[in-house]
């Protein structure tokens, strides 16, 4: 129910395990306070690594961000970092920092792009700011210090928030006014993200559950209830016929959105699975876990195509690439790092 309110040349391989570090420009050097600002924070270097474990080549590049959080833009030219009281946008390959947001209030605890690249959300504020003019957009005209998640429609036009106290809102990103209300999880709701056409909104939450709900009227259009503790993670599939949600109870699960079957459960993870998504053919799945890997997946078999080792901590965020190559994974270990999906 609702209501209206509403790079880098590599070294010669050589055979059997083997380490090639090579940094970038001066990333040796101290950092330029007036570049990247005192409290900013950002990658101090950028080296490139290439291993061999298990006699298997993986390669990938390791982005240092300085701080827990940090999350990939849309094209992967840039990454959020988020600190206590500001959230900072940087340059994946220079390190230059592109604009830095200050947060007065709570401190931030997650931000996110819009799906053209040209805006950030910060939760939980919540305040949407330009990229290209650092200036404030828009400030959610309700109050917004229990949100714990946020996520852009794709057209940029409106998001939709999910807060401590089960809410499920829908908002106007150009006015900050409330469009809508879904009522319908009983816990905190903790993910949330649009359909690649805008149409339906996925949900996860404490209460052990995931929800599909319809955009235009709030209505609630499905429960998935397989999950044996809480739902942190949802991404759709590209046409939206499947949702994928990462739960604590250490598996991720594949879902109809049209039925609300479960068709496959994910369960390689030893500990709670953060972070997921769909690459954009649809044909594989990602995972990033507590556990401190990430994984690929064939979501119609369920079999596990590649695991990636590398991160000291839990994996926060999961992205593939345009052409479904790479895989980008950001973690509490405060790294970024790519992987080739393929090698």
């Amino acid at each position: 129910m609702y209501r209206n309110s509403r790079s880098l040349r590599y070294g010669s391989f050589f055979a059997g395990a083997m380490l090639y570090v090579c940094t970038l420009g001066a990333a040796q050097q101290k950092p330029n306070e007036e570049i990247l600002g005192k409290n900013a924070q950002s990658i101090k270097n950028i080296v490139e690594v290439v291993s061999y474990p298990d006699k298997s080549i993986q390669s990938s590049k390791v982005f240092n961000t300085y701080s827990r959080v940090a999350v990939v833009s849309p094209d992967k030219t840039s990454f959020i970092t988020v600190g206590d009281k500001n959230a900072t946008v940087v340059d994946l390959l220079s390190g230059n920092k592109l604009q830095l947001f200050p947060v007065y209030g709570p401190g931030i605890s997650s931000a996110i792009f819009s799906l053209d690249g040209k805006k950030v959300g910060i939760v939980p504020s919540v305040k949407v700011w330009s990229i290209k003019s650092g200036g404030e957009l828009t400030m959610l005209r309700s109050p917004t210090a229990n949100v714990k998640t946020l996520a852009f429609s794709p057209d940029g036009r409106s998001m939709v928030t999910g807060s401590l106290d089960g809410a499920v809102k829908l908002w106007d990103t150009q006015s900050g006014k409330e469009l809508r209300t879904s009522v319908g999880h009983v816990g905190p709701v903790v993910a949330s993200a649009f359909s690649l056409d805008g149409r339906k909104i996925a949900t996860g939450s404490f209460d052990e559950t995931a929800r599909l709900w319809n955009t235009e009227t709030g209505a609630e259009l499905r429960v998935l209830q397989k999950h044996t503790k809480a739902v942190v993670a949802v991404a759709f599939s590209p046409d939206g016929k499947r949702l994928i949600t990462g739960s604590e109870d250490g598996t991720a699960k594949v879902w109809d959105t049209e039925s609300g079957a479960e068709l496959r459960t994910l369960s390689r993870h030893t500990k709670p699975v953060r972070a997921v998504a769909f690459s954009p053919d649809g044909e594989k799945v990602a995972t990033g876990s507590a556990d401190k890997t990430a994984k690929v997946w064939d979501p119609e078999s369920g079999s596990e195509l590649k695991t990636f080792q590398g991160h000291t901590d839990t994996i926060l965020s999961v992205s593939f690439s345009a052409d479904g190559q790479t895989l980008y994974t950001a973690s509490k270990d405060e790294t970024i790092r790519v992987w080739n999906v393929n090698s």
